[in-house]
């Protein structure tokens, strides 16, 4: 279980690098270890490493991605910035990435 303070080992016993992981979805965690887990996001990819997360909460991954892919059914629908993906509305408004969401992979908004 992710915890606040914790401290996210880098390196394996053998020296090689390690990736940490998430057991779940951000929307899953209480809200200090969501926080928490936000700023060690962005802190690594501010570093210069890929970050890569999966989730359908686009308001949650708007909050600290820089790129959004979106794949369904194995075919790369959108791979760009999160103002492309919104567009006109901004990536602030979370009905606007849902909306591009379900255009993309289903052909439709709600």
């Amino acid at each position: 279980m992710w915890a606040p303070d914790a401290q996210i080992p880098t390196k394996r016993g053998d020296g090689r690098s390690r990736r940490p992981a998430s057991a779940g979805p951000p929307r899953a965690l209480d809200r200090i270890p969501r926080r928490s887990l936000r700023r060690f996001l962005r802190a690594t990819a501010d570093d210069g490493r890929t970050v890569l997360v999966s989730s359908h909460l686009l308001a949650e991954v708007a909050r600290t991605a820089d790129r959004i892919v979106v794949i369904s059914e194995g075919r790369l629908c959108f791979d760009g910035d999160l103002t492309e993906l919104a567009g006109p509305a901004g990536p602030g408004d979370a009905d606007a990435l849902e909306n591009a969401f379900l255009r993309l992979t289903i052909g439709e908004a709600a």
